[in-house]
């Protein structure tokens, strides 16, 4: 009996030592396993979605040339004009307003780095909030969706102006629209923030700009550029807002050449904006409408010289009257050939 027993001691010890520790680990190291990163899109997409899952830390295998990159600090600056077309609300644009604080953590082994960085993110807001606020603009969203484009991005226009006010406060400014839409005030960001997240989320590409704004005074500015109908035009609606309900549309759908004041960051080349602003601004008037207009006009241009030409072919009127000058009437020639050979001896012309 003790004998069985010891057998049987010893096959569950070693069951214990060879199978399940070799099991256990390999199930450790395929949870705890990265995706390899090797491209700087790559890295933004995977930050983009730690952020916006609210991911508090995060590790990342690194490989190539952004293992530099991401250790010497230079991928947070340009991250700020990431823009990913596929999933725009996961964009580096959008999303860096939403961060308090980014901190990457890197092993060395020697002096070699070991391809392995952790990235700890600080966030100003709880989730819930950030959750709510999303479905919020997302029904908002919906409800400003027009017929068709230009009618879209005219709601969201218009409905921002109408609702919120520049923030002139000296500090604790609202930077982000979703302290803008807690008491209606916000700076430039937080304006084009909300038009960046409404008209996309409205079906309208639009991207969030950065730059400096060369008016009274040069600061930094955010504006928004939309495409419509196949093309790409401006649009401020922080400089259209002028205070209460009072709005204009200087700076709505605008070409370049028709957008003063606003100089692009250099960051926006060629390779990666990728976007070409039309050279003409936006006109509501449609081809169909000048149309009509020169039909109405041939029309009526038509009917005038109809007018003028039949009363050039009209026959004189004649004033008759009988010898001793006492008014007869009027007539037309013809009818005054026929009566005058009636009454010749009687009547005259005047």
């Amino acid at each position: 009996m003790k004998k069985n027993f010891k057998i049987l001691i010893t096959t569950i010890l070693l069951l214990f030592i060879f199978v399940v520790p070799k099991n256990t680990t390999n199930m450790n190291v395929s949870a705890a396993k990265e995706p390899t990163i090797s491209t700087k899109e790559d890295f933004f997409k995977a930050l983009s979605k730690q952020i916006y899952d609210r991911t508090l830390n995060k590790k990342y295998n690194l490989e190539g040339y952004i293992q530099d990159w991401v250790v010497n600090g230079n991928y947070y600056e340009e991250y700020f004009y990431h823009y990913d077309s596929e999933n725009p609300f996961q964009s580096g644009c959008y999303l860096r307003n939403y961060l308090s604080e980014i901190r990457g953590n890197y092993w060395l082994s020697g002096n070699e780095f070991v391809g392995e960085v952790s990235i700890r993110i600080s966030f100003p807001y709880p989730k819930a909030t950030m959750d709510r606020h999303f479905e919020m603009m997302s029904e908002l969203a919906e409800s400003l969706k027009g017929k068709n484009d230009y009618e879209t991005v005219l709601n969201v226009h218009d409905y921002l102006i109408e609702n919120f006010d520049y923030d002139y406060r000296v500090t604790s400014k609202n930077y982000t629209d979703i302290d803008g839409f807690k008491d209606g005030l916000m700076v430039c960001d937080g304006y084009a923030m909300a038009t960046y997240y409404l008209c996309n989320k409205a079906g309208v590409e639009t991207r969030l700009i950065l730059g400096i704004a060369n008016n009274d005074t040069v600061e930094n500015h955010a504006w928004n550029v939309v495409k419509i109908n196949g093309k790409w035009y401006n649009m401020d609606v922080t400089w259209d807002d002028k205070g209460g309900n009072d709005k204009s549309y200087d700076y709505f759908l605008k070409s370049d050449a028709d957008f003063p004041g606003h100089i692009r960051s250099n960051n926006y080349n060629s390779s990666n904006f990728g976007i070409e602003i039309s050279k003409t601004s936006y006109t509501t008037t449609s081809y169909k409408k000048y149309i009509l207009w020169i039909l109405v006009f041939l029309i009526a241009y038509i009917c005038i010289r109809t007018i003028i030409k039949n009363k050039s072919k009209a026959r004189p009127v004649i004033s008759v009257v009988d010898k001793n000058q006492c008014r007869v009437g009027t007539m037309r020639e013809d009818d005054f050939e026929k009566w005058l050979n009636e009454n010749h001896n009687n009547s005259t012309t005047a």
